[in-house]
């Protein structure tokens, strides 16, 4: 993982650090403490071997990967995305404002502190740069997750999404689609029938879940009614804005497409390349997803400067995304 480690030690860096303790034997048997973090935090002298494991980055890492066990929810709570759109292109929610698309992906704010160069955020998150459209950057914290329902990008999770979001045209009565029948409902019922059966051979789980992907992918039926599609892949695309790029396994596949092309992997460099987690998010209105948005027009090596998520908070409006001229 290039650069994801050391971003988790400078956040626990920032917080606090293990005091170094000095013993000295005799009738003083504690002479003094240095405390690394004293500097950053002076609320606290002891930092204990529970809290640190707290902040370790194992633990970060795991945290971005967990579901809460109640709601089944990321049990992350603060996500960032940067898109690019055209200046006529108002941006009001978290995806495309277009009543079709459901969900959106985000990355974990974490992943991306401290500061980053905006190309190299894109990139880990499977994107490219435009340097010819607005820069668009968000911050969500959303209030209530009910709301945005956050869940890793995986598979499993969007065969849960296509069931609840296609639900309301159609039922499990409506099952097996039948070969004229439109490409959603093929893709509604195929996702209604996948089975995620356990296994002690993580190959063979993986197998079943990546054939039920890709045979979604590939299905053909009649017109998906709002946007004319009749291939699964582009209802998922409609839908959430899945592209080839896609892997299903909760991770972004970085530089999988550069200079407006999807790049051939194979699968040792697919692995490799995948740093940092995904997340879908119901497309909901800025201010629904607690999310604080800036619009940076063109500039000069814009792309290359770096994007600071809590300038972002600070600078960004809930209603619609404040414009500035160069990245706060």
């Amino acid at each position: 993982m290039e650069n994801t480690k050391r971003r988790y030690l400078s956040r626990l860096a920032k917080g606090r650090s293990l005091p170094i303790i000095v013993l000295v034997t005799g009738a003083i048997s504690l002479l003094f403490l240095v405390a690394i973090g004293s500097v950053v935090n002076h609320s606290a002298l002891f930092v204990t071997s529970v809290e640190a494991a707290d902040n370790s980055p194992a633990t970060l890492v795991d945290r971005t990967r967990t579901a809460d066990p109640g709601t089944g929810f990321a049990a992350i709570d603060d996500f960032e995305r940067i898109i690019y759109v055209k200046s006529t292109q108002s941006v009001t929610s978290i995806g495309r404002n277009n009543n079709v698309q459901k969900r959106a992906f985000v990355g974990a704010t974490l992943d991306y502190e401290p500061a980053m160069p905006v190309q190299d955020v894109i990139r880990y998150a499977g994107g490219d740069v435009n340097a010819a459209y607005d820069l668009v950057a968000m911050r969500c914290r959303p209030p209530d997750p009910a709301k945005t329902e956050a869940v890793l990008a995986t598979w499993p999770n969007v065969f849960k999404a296509l069931v609840a979001d296609l639900g309301s045209t159609y039922t499990s009565t409506a099952c097996p689609a039948a070969k004229g029948d439109a490409v959603d409902k093929k893709v509604y019922c195929a996702a209604l029938a996948f089975v995620d059966q356990p296994n002690i051979q993580p190959p063979l789980a993986l197998q079943a879940m990546m054939n039920a992907g890709v045979s979604l992918l590939q299905l053909q039926g009649g017109a998906f009614q709002p946007t004319g599609s009749t291939v699964g892949a582009d209802v998922l695309y409609d839908l959430y804005g899945i592209g080839d790029g896609f892997s299903g396994l909760g991770y972004s596949v970085k530089n999988s497409y550069l200079a407006g092309n999807n790049i051939s992997l194979n699968s040792t460099q697919i692995l490799a390349q995948s740093v940092v987690p995904e997340y879908l998010l119901m497309n909901v209105t800025l201010g629904e997803g607690g999310c604080s948005c800036i619009r940076v027009n063109p500039y000069t090596n814009r792309d290359q400067e770096f994007i600071r998520w809590n300038r972002v908070l600070e600078v960004g409006s809930r209603d619609s995304c404040t414009v500035l001229s160069h990245l706060p």
